[in-house]
């Protein structure tokens, strides 16, 4: 009767983490159907259906979320005074969120992710400006419209620094076992902020500063071809004088990346854990390695959970079998591709198995190939792209993907290696058989249940930012922006109506398309 008193005891327990693993899971039940009502252009359709989800999915520790999700729709529905104000909001929490996580760090390194305020991405923090600036554009305030692009280029110039700051408190942690560092980035100039920018300080005479950041554009196809991996717009004409006037063209197209998890494993050797796609330890990883006959220290960065991830790790493991059958061959790299990284990790005993989540960004592909802008009903141009905010979204996220990952398997192992040592003693308690068994069942289940990769993310940022520019004669014209598929089917017409185009100022059209 002892025993059975233990196990009940040990199992309410249990059942009591679990049922309280809500807080430290990620929801997206509040997004259920929403992409409809993009589709369809109901935006305050959506707005409503996120303003009713906000007390059961948006907890005080999502209110970034909240801010930013409402602030978009906001402003895709037009409404733009109340857009700023949420995401003023926005900006404003991930400051002041960042700001205490710094301070937290250190005691914070073993808490799940899921059960923390969320601060925001960093290509969040960065476009939240660019849509602020729109705003401001629309409520005809040009002065705080610049206030946002100039916060976006501030913003770029720290945006290493403030996660080398986060790398430096994990340090500090009496936890830490191997040093955090961060990732780097190779995205310091916004060419869509800097278009904004050109086409401001254009329409109040100011070339010569137009022209720094013509060049500014420029140089972000030099010096960030992977994340401009498109062809640079055509931009000849927007610094030479003319006398007619000048309609500008902005459009956004696709949905910003999702989040998703990757389940990863981690196998432990003597000092050593070997991070593999797999629930068996790969045999061909248990072997010496390097010229020194030592396990070698691999950098802990993370790197694109795919097969290249995989194959990364031939340049650690330099793995040279002898001349096999085909069959044979392919067994063996099938072992080394399970491999993603080993990590020397001092005091670990050899034979322990714990799994874990990573999350990492998904793109959601636009059906969006083509945009043409139609003036009084005559075809003017196609529009080319300026940024890829995806794009953006990736290479931004790389900076702090190396805490994230280092972070995780941190918590993992002393987790595991907890639960392993409180298994043991179950099994002393309850005598083992059946009771022992259920006992560490009863175990696994509630670490598996707190150990959910972190899927917070933004819904309604765009993919893509498209430009173009047509001079027309001043006075009323009637503008269209049709969108195509990749097969030429025209997806929507955005029919902007007719609009006063004058030869002074700025005659900015902002048009979307979210699929």
């Amino acid at each position: 009767m002892k025993r059975i008193f233990i196990f009940l005891t040990a199992f309410i327990f249990l059942l009591g983490i679990i049922s309280g693993c809500a807080s430290m899971k990620t929801s997206k039940k509040q997004f259920s159907g929403i992409n409809k009502k993009l589709e369809i252009r109901d935006f305050a359709g959506a707005i409503s259906q996120i303003e009713s989800s906000k007390d059961k999915f948006y907890k005080e520790k999502e209110k970034v979320l909240y801010y930013l999700d409402i602030g978009m729709l906001y402003h895709y529905n037009r409404e733009y005074k109340k857009s700023n104000e949420f995401l003023e909001k926005a900006e404003f929490a991930i400051e002041e969120l960042y700001t205490k996580s710094i301070s937290k760090a250190a005691v914070s390194l073993l808490l799940n992710d899921n059960a923390m305020d969320y601060s925001g991405e960093d290509y969040e923090d960065i476009y939240l400006n660019v849509f602020k600036a729109l705003n401001y554009l629309e409520l005809d305030k040009f002065d705080e419209a610049f206030v946002e692009i100039r916060r976006i280029n501030n913003k770029l110039s720290v945006l290493e620094d403030k996660h080398v700051k986060m790398a430096n408190q994990f340090n500090l942690s009496k936890d830490k076992t191997n040093e955090f560092k961060t990732g780097k980035s190779k995205f310091h100039n916004s060419a869509l902020g800097r278009y904004l920018s050109l086409i401001l300080y254009r329409a109040e005479g100011k070339m010569d500063d137009a022209r720094i950041d013509m060049n500014k554009i420029r140089d972000s196809w030099e010096l960030q071809k992977h994340i401009c991996d498109f062809e640079i717009p055509e931009m000849d004409n927007y610094l030479n004088r003319t006398d007619k006037a000048r309609i500008d063209i902005l459009s956004f197209i696709g949905k910003s990346p999702d989040k998703k998890a990757k389940t990863l494993y981690i196998h432990t050797e003597t000092d050593v854990l070997i991070i593999a796609t797999t629930k068996e330890a790969p045999d061909g990883t248990k072997k010496s390695v390097g010229d020194t006959g030592e396990l070698v220290d691999a950098t802990v960065e993370m790197v694109d959970l795919t097969k290249d991830f995989a194959n990364s790790v031939i340049d650690i493991i330099p793995f040279k079998p002898k001349k096999k059958k085909k069959e044979e061959a392919k067994i063996e790299e099938d072992k080394i591709e399970a491999t993603l990284d080993i990590i020397n990790w001092p005091g670990v005993q050899k034979g322990y198995h714990f799994k874990f989540q990573l999350p990492y960004m998904d793109m959601r592909k636009s059906q969006v190939a083509k945009i043409k802008v139609f003036v009084d009903d005559k075809l003017k141009l196609e529009l080319e792209p300026i940024e890829s905010v995806e794009n953006v979204a990736l290479e931004t996220y790389k900076v702090k993907e190396p805490l994230i990952y280092l972070k995780t398997i941190t918590r993992s192992v002393v987790k595991g290696l907890l639960s392993e040592k409180a298994k043991v003693e179950m099994e002393k308690q309850t005598g083992g058989g059946y009771l022992g068994l259920a006992s560490r069942l009863a175990t696994d289940v509630a670490v598996d249940a707190t150990e959910n990769a972190d899927l917070r993310i933004s819904r309604f940022f765009p993919a893509k930012a498209l430009i173009g520019e047509i001079e027309v004669e001043p006075g009323i014209h009637n503008i269209k922006v049709e969108y195509y598929s990749k097969k030429g089917t025209l997806l929507f017409i955005d029919d902007i109506g007719e609009k006063e185009i004058s030869k002074s100022g700025l005659n900015l059209i902002e048009s979307f398309y979210l699929d």
